[in-house]
């Protein structure tokens, strides 16, 4: 029979926030994750509810307003 080895547990190595290199390398990352999630989630639409809806403007081609739609019947 063989004998388990005892293992030690080391603790976790913890952040060296006493560096200011960590703390510049966190906030780049932050303010990555801000900007991705700023473009991808649906921020500016929240932000927006309750303001009056974006102006639309008129479809024109060559500068003249489309005819309407003819009908093929």
């Amino acid at each position: 029979m063989t004998r388990a080895l005892a293992t030690t547990t080391q603790p976790a190595a913890s952040f060296p926030v006493g560096d200011w290199q960590f703390w510049v390398v966190t906030l780049v990352f932050a303010l990555a994750i801000a900007w991705l999630g700023w473009n991808v989630l649906p921020i500016r639409q929240i932000l927006r509810k309750g303001r009056a809806a974006p102006k639309r403007t008129t479809l024109t081609v060559e500068g003249q307003r489309p005819a309407a739609r003819a009908k093929d019947h």
